[in-house]
């Protein structure tokens, strides 16, 4: 007759040995879920925070370019005046020396040349605008409008050395009339430089905030990129753990019930 062995070897029971490791196993994949669920849950939600890095770390780096070509635009006017105040200077210079002996031919060449200068001033600005700068449409408007104001200037500079070809009486009367528009266009200059000098110590300091913007976006975007690599590795060897734990108890049990289905009353 085949006789059960009721006694255990060791000091702890063989049932509560097989209690205390399936409480374990249970609890290991308990907690392996609840590592799969919060790692899970924290991916949904960092997408969306995610798109909302993306975006501001786009409108940084569109920032950043509008400050770039704000500064090339701020040269560009810049070196432009510095040419119209040479111009104006090296013209003015030209008619108190001259006084009554004027030569309209002189003026009609500087008239040309200073003319073309100020249409490829005008046509290298045309190329900014207040979408590619960030600056206002004022600012663009009273650059152009300053360029275009010298451009009429010197067409009648040229205007009027043609009548003073025809007519040399009217010299002084056209001497005047010119210093008169040289003067308001040498005051204008003046206004535009100061103009753009606070606009670029304001453009400045909006760019300072703007970097300390995109780097803290850059920082922080770094930082949650950081979380979701750690997230998405939690989770996925919750998962496999998860799915090893319970291959392993279904083996078990699969070996249980070939164990039974050989055996009679648990004895050889």
């Amino acid at each position: 007759m085949k006789h059960k062995h009721d006694k255990d070897t060791g000091l702890i029971p063989t049932d509560l040995k097989d209690h205390v490791v399936k409480t374990v196993i249970t609890l290991a994949l308990g907690g392996l879920g609840a590592l799969m669920v919060a790692s899970g849950s924290f991916l949904l939600n960092e997408q969306s925070r995610l798109q909302k890095f993306s975006a501001y770390k786009t409108t940084a780096n569109e920032i950043v370019a509008k400050y770039a070509r704000r500064h090339e635009f701020a040269d560009a006017v810049r070196a432009g005046v510095k040419r119209t105040q040479k111009r104006f200077i090296e013209l003015n210079k030209y008619l108190d020396s001259s006084k009554g002996h004027l030569s309209p031919e002189k003026l009609r060449e500087r008239a040309a040349a200073s003319s073309q200068e100020v249409a490829d001033d005008l046509g290298l600005l045309a190329g900014f605008t207040p979408d590619t700068t960030g600056l206002p449409t004022s600012f663009h408007e009273n650059v152009r409008g300053f360029f275009s104001m010298e451009l009429d200037f010197w067409r009648v500079l040229d205007d009027a050395s043609a009548e003073l070809q025809r007519n040399p009486k009217t010299i002084p009367a056209k001497l005047y009339e010119i210093h008169d528009r040289l003067t308001s266009l040498l005051y204008a200059s003046s206004l535009l430089v100061s103009s753009l000098e606070d606009t670029a110590e304001a453009v400045h300091s909006q760019a300072e905030r703007n970097k300390a913007l995109a780097d803290a976006i850059q920082t922080e975007a770094q930082h949650e990129a950081m979380l979701i690599w750690i997230a998405w590795n939690v989770f996925i060897y919750s998962a496999l753990l998860f799915i090893l734990i319970a291959i392993l108890m279904l083996l078990d049990r699969l070996q249980m019930t070939v164990r039974k289905l050989f055996t009679k009353d648990g004895t050889a």
